[in-house]
Order: C-alpha cells, then structure tokens, then sequence
C-alpha cells in the first residue's frame, strides 16, 4: 500500500514568486528560453539500465563535471546556444545495435514517469484517463538547461527530489501493509504571493502548474514495430497509482475520498503514456498510440490526415514549403454519415443499450423528444439547438456531435472534475434537478475555454451557427466542397472576421470532425495526387513532422499560467530513418528546423530535439560535441576523433557507427576476398574459374578505385601468364 509523503520547499520563495507574477501575469505568453537536455546519471544499483554501465552520459558539453563532482556550466563549451536558431537544439543518440540508444531514452521517460506520479498524488483523475505507475528500484538523475539555470530530476527508489534555480521539490512515500483507505492531508502552497488552502483535489493541480514553468514536456515519435510492446516491460515492478473517487454529497456537493490499491499482475507503466485523455497534465506522450503494441494504422491515418490539413493550409497562406515539389492543390471535405454514430455506438458493440434494452442509433437520435428532461434534451436547449430540423441527417449529426463533446469533456480532462457525472454516452439518458441545474455551468465553461480541449466543440459551433444563418447550406455540405469554400461561407455570414494569422487560429475554423478529409497536391505541372497516393517515405516525414506540430499547437492553446503549461519542449526522434530514403535523410533536420521556425513555435517555446539514429547523412548536420556515442553500454566521446558535422560520410559511418571492418555486406566482402585469392592464384595453381568469369565479376563491382586495382592486377597476371614467366618465382 502506498501513503503520500509529500513537502515543498523553496528558498527565498516569496521574492520569487513576486517576480514570477509579474513574468507570467494574466495568462500572457512569455518569449521563449534557452533549453537543452544535458546529461544523465545512472546509479551502478539501477534497475532498468539493462547493458548500460553505472555513470554519467552528456548529451552536450554545455555541463560538466567539476573536480569535486558536482554538475555545473561548462565554460568550454564551443557550440553556440543559436547554432540552430533562437531557442532550438538538436542533439544525437548513436551507436550500433545493442549499445544502449533504447535503454538510455527509456531511462529519460521512467525519470519524468515517476515524477508525474510523484506530482500527482492524492490528485483527482477522471475515471477515463490512464492510471500512472511508479516505476520501482530506479535509481537515475536527469539534468536540463533552462535559461542558463540548471534543472535537476533525481530518482532515488522511492524517493524523487526536483531542482530548478531557488525552486525545489521532495516527494516520497511510504509503502503500508493495511488495507485501510487514506485521506492526504491538506497543505500551504504560496501560489502567486498568496497562501492558498486547497482540498486535496486540487493542491497537486497547483503544484503541477508551479513545475510546468520550470519543466519540460517530452514528445516521443517511433514507429518500429518492435518498440515499446507492453510485453517487454510485464516483469518491471511498479507501484499502482491512487484511485480517488468523487462522490455524490448532500446537496451535490463533491466529496473526495481515496483508496490506496496494489500494484495487479499485468500492470505496466509505459502504456499509461500514450495518449492519456489528461488535457497535457503528465508531460510526456508516445507516438503513435499502441494498444498491447499494436498500431491501428487506419487510425493514425485519420489522425494525420486532420493534423497535416491545418499545416497545409497555413503554408500555402505563408508561402512555406512542407515537401519539395509539391504545393497544395485542395483541402476537400465530405460528409460522413457514420462518424456520429460510430462515437455513440464504439462504447456498446454496435447498438446503444438503456435500461436494458438495445436502441437503434436513430432511435437514440430522436430519444430526447421524449425525454424533456434528459440530460440530451436540456444539453439540447442550453447549446441553442433544440429546434434544429432533425429530419435532416447532417444537421442532427451536428447537434448530436455537440452533445457528444459536451460529455467528452466533463469526462476527460481535470479541469471538468466538477462534472464527471455527465462524462459518458449513458447520460444521454438520464435527467434530474441535479443535471438541470448544473448543465448551464458546465456549457458556460466550455465555451468559456479556449485551449486544445474545446477546439473540436467549436468547430462543431460554427458550423451550427452557418447552417441557422442558411438553412439551404445544409445540401452544399451533404457534398464535397473545399477549406476555401468553407472559410468564404464563415466570413460572409461574419462567424469570422478576418483570416486566421497563426495555426492555433486556423484549427479553430475547419469544418469539425464528422467530416472526412481529403489532402490533394499538385507536383511541377502534373495532375493532382491525394496524399494517400504518396509513398511510405514522403508520407512518414509528414506524419512526423505533423505530430510534433500538432502536439506543440495543443500545449501553446494553454494560455492562463495558473493552469498547467508548458512552454518547454523535449522532442525525441527513435529510429526516425525509418522509410526514408538517403537524400530524405539528407535533408531532414534542415527540414524540421525550418518549419518549426517558420510557423514560429521557437518563438514562444523553448525546443530541445533528441535524435537516434544510425543514418550517416544526419549526423553530418549535427557538431561532435552535441552527440552521444555509445558502444557496448558505455559512452565512448573520448575515443570520436571526427567531427560528423560536415563531414564525408564514410567517415562517419567509420567513426560513428564503429564499423570497424568495412563498410561493404558481409555477403560481398567474402565474395571480394574469393576474388582476390582467384586473381592471385591465377598461373600459379588451378581454379574454378576462367580468365572471363573473373572479368565478369570485376565489372559488378561499384567501387571505382576497388575496381581499377583488381582490374590492374588481373591484367597483370594475366600478361606474365600469356609470355610463360614464372609466376612463383616473381
């Protein structure tokens, strides 16, 4: 069983926090601070470093070890803090197979797992969001750079300890035996120069806003097959997070209580960060989503179909490339008559079920009519749809979809904790005094909301909204018709009043998600291609690419700083090669650079990107000491004598990937010796083969110096053989 020991020390902390508030008053949005991941600590008693040796493994030279071993800047350091532009770093993980790559981001994301589990204790989570688990016997140390301060994330077994400038956090527990139920006790936080006594539901909720400024948030890509399978993680031992449980009061208030559970057989940590219905309260998420390390391809098809439409569209209005050779044709939209349906129908296997009995879903469409004081019908009436035509399938839809986000919400996300009673489809059905008077609050809230959370509600809005303004619209948009189009009809009719300057602005006006989305592109002068029609390459530079924009779009949609918001971001590219072709390699960091650049996320965040890879090409973007060798568990800078960054590939590929043979197959390098043992031996003992099959391999070969020596001495064997010398005796 696990009790929470949790303080909050901080020096000098009034003073601080005076000058914090004056940083981040009002909800505005700070420029954006020099940010690096710098080092790593691992403990010779870890448990999760597998080949990794016990020590310390820099990611940069902007820290260093000092005499007395303590972590400090590194007046050395020889790559300027810009190298890549204001506010972006970009940094390398190498080494063959085996040599720990994996193992030591894996470590990184234990670290901030353990830490959000540490934050988030005694902290209420809707019953739709992942459970966390404390990751047990890890004992590791993270060090970052912000703004020239170094941040410190120490895991000691049960105990996690965070150091950033005169800001500090201990958190521990302690693991009972009893099987009694816990309350965590109330505690002081001086938040913005005020002593604020919160219930427990909302005191870790503060703290995490308080770290958030001073943190970062990790946004993982790797799209191995092999990576991150729930399987390879079964025999870690974890701690299960606690379960708090909101409970209906007297009144309807909200009563907390908390019940300490134990860790059950098949828990494990890393699927609790993917996608984790939270709003970005834990900072880290995998990409893509796997479920028992399953990806659902189609899924993420959609997903990137929606996020690549957004970048598109503001490129082609910024003059941005995305991807050489192609421009944007049309963003086209079609209505589906299933999306709808399908969010009512995934929970409950193909129909809906209440009190008992099976509903078709359009019985379920039309049930509010009815049911006058259901929670649908009084949604109905406080979002101003009730007396929409329902005949008319789309229009429906639309309402129906408003509906469905509402109770998404209340159930997802903690800053709707108040309203979890409404948070699943089975409320569609229910009603009562308690609904009814808390429905006006909730709506209120919602539309109150600007961040990522209510984006997909608002989308839905307009589009209402276009529809009561011309009933006749509603047959244009049973068709297919362009963003273009779209956005005309929102201007017109004034639901716009001016073209969105930036993408968070952007999202908020396509049409919402019961519409399909068909990307078409137009290369040089031929005919336009659907970005389906692309191939696995082009197609994984943009879906990566579009995660990362994606994710940063919603975090920067944060804009109050008394919620939990971060402005610092780690990304991790795993494997990021993966389908690319070599001059795709080539290019792709200059790509990532400038489009994070010319959308201007480096501007109000802080960017900090981790790269593994085995791709020569690049790392010759990326200076020596902004790299990470590893070889055989170990780090291994001090025996890297070339500089990849601009650097001839072989060379590298020598250096390194330590290809300490050669870089030909094994399969091509053995026939190359066999070669060389025939050109040898020719006119002095027999072989298999003749002057002309000998030849006939030498022309195979690509390697032009390779093949102009074999070439040179076959031709001189072969002339001391024709004039009857002795070959052995030359």
């Amino acid at each position: 069983m696990l009790q929470p020991i949790s303080t909050t020390v901080s020096r000098d902390h009034n003073e601080y926090m005076k000058t914090e508030r004056l940083k981040h008053n009002g909800g505005s949005v700070p420029e954006a601070k020099d940010f690096s991941i710098c080092a790593l600590k691992i403990m010779d008693d870890c448990a999760q470093k597998k080949c990794l040796r016990g020590g310390l493994y820099f990611f940069n030279d902007r820290l260093c070890q000092t005499q007395d071993g303590e972590i400090a800047l590194n007046p050395k350091c020889q790559v300027p803090h810009d190298f890549y532009g204001p506010n972006i770093n970009i940094q390398a993980v190498v080494g063959q197979n085996g040599s720990g790559k994996s193992s030591i981001l894996e470590l990184l994301y234990r670290i901030i797992n353990n830490f959000t589990f540490m934050l988030e204790l005694g902290m209420y989570r809707n019953s739709s969001a992942e459970k966390l688990f404390y990751v047990k016997g890890l004992h590791a140390t993270l060090y970052y750079l912000l703004d020239d301060h170094i941040g410190t994330l120490v895991a000691d077994g049960d105990v996690m300890h965070f150091y950033y400038d005169r800001y500090e956090q201990h958190l521990q527990f302690e693991v009972l035996n009893g099987q009694e139920s816990y309350k965590v006790r109330t505690q002081e936080l001086d938040i913005h120069n005020e002593v604020i006594e919160e219930a427990a539901i909302l005191t870790p909720l503060r703290r995490m806003a308080e770290v958030s400024r001073r943190f970062f948030y990790t946004i993982v890509t790797n799209y191995s097959m092999q990576s991150y399978n729930d399987q390879d993680y079964y025999d870690e031992k974890t701690y299960k997070e606690f379960v708090p449980k909101l409970e209906q009061g007297k009144g309807g208030k909200k009563q907390v209580s908390k019940v300490v559970v134990e860790r059950e057989e098949g828990d494990v940590w890393i699927r609790s960060i993917f996608h984790k219905n939270d709003g970005y309260l834990s900072p880290i998420v995998l990409n893509p989503y796997r479920d028992e390390g399953v990806i659902d391809t189609y899924k993420e098809y959609r997903l990137s179909q929606y996020r690549l439409s957004t970048i598109f569209i503001q490129a082609e209005k910024k003059g941005i490339q995305v991807i050489d050779d192609y421009k944007l044709a049309s963003v086209d939209y079609t209505y589906d008559p299933w999306a709808v349906e399908i969010k009512f129908k995934k929970l409950y296997l193909g129909k809906v079920r209440h009190d008992s009995e099976w509903m078709e879903f359009s019985d379920v469409a039309s049930w509010h009519k009815d049911h006058r004081d259901s929670i649908a019908y009084l949604l109905l009436c406080e979002l101003g749809l009730d007396e929409l035509d329902f005949t008319k399938n789309i229009i429906r839809d639309a309402a129906l979809y408003m509906v469905y986000k509402v109770l998404s919400i209340a159930s997802k996300y903690p800053s709707y904790y108040k309203y979890e009673d409404f948070g699943n489809l089975e409320s569609y059905f229910q009603g009562g005094e308690y609904y009814s008077k808390h429905i006006p609050s909730l709506v209120d809230a919602i539309k109150k909301d600007k961040s990522h959370i209510t984006i997909k509600f608002r989308q839905a809005e307009n589009f209402i909204n276009l529809i009561k303004r011309d009933v006749g619209l509603e047959r244009e948009f049973n068709g297919t018709f362009t963003f273009d189009y779209y956005q005309k009809k929102l201007e017109v009719y004034g639901l716009i009043k001016k073209s969105p300057s930036n993408l968070r602005e952007l999202t908020k006006i396509l049409p919402p998600a019961f519409f399909s989305i068909d990307i078409k592109l137009k290369k040089d002068d031929e005919a336009t291609i659907s970005l389906s029609r692309m191939s696995s390459g082009e197609r994984q530079l943009l879906y990566t690419c579009g995660t990362f924009i994606y994710h940063i779009i919603n975090l920067m949609s944060v804009q109050d700083s008394r919620r939990v918001r971060y402005r610092n971001m780690m990304l991790v590219l795993d494997e990021v090669e993966i389908c690319f072709h070599p001059e795709y390699q080539r290019q792709f960091i200059s790509r990532l650079r400038d489009m994070l650049a010319k959308f201007r996320f480096n501007k109000y965040c802080s960017i900090c990107i981790i790269i593994a890879t085995h791709s020569p090409f690049i790392l010759s973007d990326i200076p020596q000491q902004n790299i990470l060798y590893l070889k055989n568990g170990q780090c291994v800078n001090d025996n890297v004598s070339v500089n990849p960054y601009a650097a001839n590939v072989n060379d590298i590929l020598h250096q390194s990937f330590f290809l300490d043979k050669t870089f030909m197959g094994d399969y091509a390098l053995e026939r190359m010796q066999k070669l060389l043992s025939d050109i040898e031996s020719y006119g002095k003992k027999k072989i298999n083969r003749n002057i002309e099959k000998l030849k006939q391999e030498i022309a195979l070969i690509g390697d032009k110096f390779l093949k102009q020596q074999l070439t040179a001495l076959l031709t001189y064997k072969e002339t001391l053989f024709n004039h009857g010398q002795n070959i052995d005796k030359r």
